[in-house]
């Protein structure tokens, strides 16, 4: 699900450690002490190149990107009177309140401390891997009808330099007729760009074909155990807002064809794509198309 704020799609690796002091005195280290401790196994960040410094960002080890971020202050649009809140920020928070538009919208707020950390404990878990595997699916399926508009003007391109029309489909079926039953052209150059240019059609047709279909690939290390966490394209939907099963792997369970590819990917610079293999998201994600 797609949500107003952008926050939600920091990536752990973009962090650099935080850690509460509440002898410090400050609220927000107190209150990020008491969630800390209500919550077993989190971690506190802040963004490394120092944006957003009042923003304290909430993840578990393990997962690429942060469950949301604690925050305090006034967050509220045109207040009578500055009042500090503890806020939880989460994208499973829905406050009514606000616009869809609105960040506040997944901001949940509280005057006391304790009833903010009982927010945070409601609200801040890992976010669901098929939400995961659809942030960076629209760049994926970029990729892929690029590659798909690539083959196709290369058949466009060669069968425009024997003066066909790209609509006049029936002259080619023609043309591959007689290439079929042997015709020998006088014209022997005519003939051999003849099948080449037949050759890029048949090419284009079986890749109008192809459908973006595949495996989202997390990998991480989990109790010392190379893991592989693996969400199918086509049953997570990217249009649905529930949440749908992922499958675990050791690298001694990883189906081959997946091993493979994944191998391939992870010696691209990231955000890069192999047509056929896949793309790799960066930070141990892939994207291996099937």
């Amino acid at each position: 699900m797609k949500h107003s704020d952008q926050h939600f799609e920091t990536r752990v690796s973009e962090l650099k450690d935080w850690t509460p002091n509440p002898m410090e005195g400050d609220a927000i280290d107190n209150f990020a002490s008491e969630v800390k401790r209500a919550i077993s196994g989190i971690e506190f960040g802040v963004k490394s190149n120092g944006s957003f410094s009042r923003k304290k960002f909430v993840y578990m080890k393990g997962h690429p990107y942060v469950m949301g971020y604690l925050y305090h202050g006034d967050p509220r649009d045109s207040a009578d009177q500055h009042i500090d809140h503890f806020c939880v920020a989460s994208p499973r928070v829905y406050n009514g309140k606000y616009a869809d538009y609105n960040d506040k919208r997944n901001l949940k707020m509280s005057v006391n401390m304790m009833q903010a950390v009982k927010n945070a404990k409601r609200y801040l878990r890992p976010i669901p891997w098929n939400d995961v595997a659809r942030i960076d699916f629209s760049t994926v399926n970029r990729e892929f009808v690029n590659a798909r508009d690539k083959v196709r003007q290369t058949y466009y391109n060669v069968k425009e330099t024997l003066g066909v029309q790209q609509r006049d489909t029936s002259i080619m079926e023609e043309l591959s007729r007689l290439i079929d039953i042997g015709h020998e052209f006088i014209d022997k150059e005519l003939q051999n760009k003849l099948v080449d240019t037949l050759e890029k059609r048949k090419a284009y047709l079986e890749d109008k074909q192809k459908k973006l279909n595949g495996k989202f690939v997390y990998a991480y290390e989990k109790r010392g155990v190379e893991t592989y966490i693996v969400c199918d394209f086509v049953s997570c939907g990217f249009n649905a807002d529930r949440e749908v099963p992922h499958q675990e792997y050791t690298s001694d369970t990883l189906p081959a064809e997946l091993k493979g590819k994944v191998l391939t990917l992870n010696v691209l610079e990231d955000r890069g794509y192999v047509d056929g293999v896949g793309f790799k998201a960066g930070d141990n994600m892939f994207y291996v198309t099937l």
